[in-house]
């Protein structure tokens, strides 16, 4: 939010100092403290050195052992000057506690800016476009702001005015605490809010009932439309998978990609189901896959590809889908050498030597990988077969007769 202009403020800071106004020399395990967990108002009294407040932060004199850690809270808050003394933004002072009173007030209707440089909580009044309006929704806002006490907390509160992106003005009544006492906790909400903490507490439990019957009505509401919807879909979806099946393809769950796999997903349109198709391909010295796609295709059987349409496939080896296998394994099949034996027709396995030490099963391994697993196989999605990168699995030759019994 842009200010435009501080119509009120309140809050006293000290002047500059560039000496270290203590010679007391800080522990070292004081100093890993504050590096975890920031500083807090009681700490700061126990360690009877002078602590200057400034805008931004506050800095402890005395003289500390070297700084190690900058960063607390995801954003660097503490430094060590040339003296010695540290420096600390007053996000790390009482980090915690203005977490606390921050999370009831945003809870109670209020807003917090959270950032580098600031956090403190805030409300918006309406917006305004004459100055009768303006006058009147500044005294109600300094009004409510005067009646805070600025004595349970140190820090400030004020007004000023802000503008929309779109030229609207409005005012910004704001509550910036910079550090506050344990003991003054609840006092801060409850002055703030003018209610009890009791009454804070018990309405935020209410509004969060609410909210979660509400999410639980729009999730029964949601699962009944589309039940209802998937009713309706139901024989469309039957006649789109049966026509698939007749075609020759198979769902599929992470399919290995090769060259010509065709991929085709349902897609309701038009009550309607079409079919989105997907084909793969790979030229020469190429490492990524490429595909093209057709989309609201009415005949599976009928698509005709165009080499120059189409994209690149990233950072993905498998697909998922109705594809038709009998079109990609047998071709693999046909190749087979000396070294290559395939087993399980049905399943469409390949075993390979792979090297003097290991053999390489390809194909369709879903349904055994666990039996694959337990022999001590490992799944591999780069290696290399008939000249190409392919996924498989590898397994030590000792265990060639386990792989037999696996795939039997």
């Amino acid at each position: 939010m842009k200010v435009i202009e501080s119509l009120f403020e309140t809050g006293v800071y000290d002047s500059k100092n560039i000496l270290n106004k203590s010679d007391k020399v800080i522990s070292q395990s004081v100093l890993e403290n504050i590096e975890s967990e920031g500083i807090t108002s009681e700490i700061l009294d126990t360690l009877g050195v002078p602590v200057f407040k400034y805008k931004t932060q506050i800095t402890i004199h005395g003289l500390f052992p070297e700084l190690m850690v900058n960063y607390l809270g995801g954003y660097k808050n503490l430094f060590q000057n040339k003296n010695l003394s540290i420096g600390c933004k007053w996000m790390a002072v009482d980090f915690a506690k203005k977490e606390y009173i921050y999370g009831l007030l945003r809870r109670s209707g209020w807003n917090v800016s959270k950032n580098s440089s600031e956090y403190f909580a805030y409300k918006t009044s309406e917006t305004f476009s004459n100055r009768a309006e303006y006058v009147a929704l500044l005294d109600k806002a300094k009004s409510e702001i005067e009646q805070i006490d600025s004595s349970l907390f140190v820090g400030n509160k004020g007004v000023y005015l802000s503008q929309t992106l779109w030229g609207a003005y409005y005012l910004v009544s704001y509550v910036d605490i910079k550090g506050v006492y344990q003991e003054c906790l609840d006092k801060v909400v409850e002055n703030i809010l003018g209610k009890s903490i009791v009454e804070i507490k018990e309405a935020i439990r209410l509004k969060d009932e609410a909210r979660e019957q509400e999410y639980k009505l729009d999730a029964e509401l949601r699962n009944k439309q589309r039940s209802e919807r998937e009713a309706l879909e139901a024989p469309l979806v039957e006649a789109a998978k049966k026509e698939l099946i007749e075609l020759g393809y198979e769902l599929v769950n992470k399919y290995p990609i090769r060259d010509g796999v065709e991929v085709v997903k349902l897609s309701l349109g038009d009550n309607e189901y079409k079919f989105d198709v997907r084909r793969y391909t790979k030229k020469a010295k190429e490492r990524k896959w490429r595909y093209s796609i057709q989309y609201n295709v009415k005949d599976v059987s009928t698509v005709l590809w165009n080499d120059f349409d189409s994209r690149y496939e990233y950072g993905n080896d498998f697909v998922s889908g109705w594809i038709k296998v009998s079109d990609v394994v047998p071709a693999i099949l046909e190749n087979k050498t000396d070294n290559q034996s395939v087993t399980n027709e049905v399943v469409k396995i390949i075993t390979v030597d792979y090297s003097d030490k290991a053999i390489a099963i390809f194909g369709d391994t879903k349904v055994i990988k666990d039996k694959l697993k337990q022999i001590g196989a490992r799944f591999n999605p780069f290696l290399n077969y008939d000249g190409k990168k392919q996924a498989g699995w590898i397994l030590p030759v000792t265990k060639r007769e386990l792989l037999a019994d696996c795939i039997r």
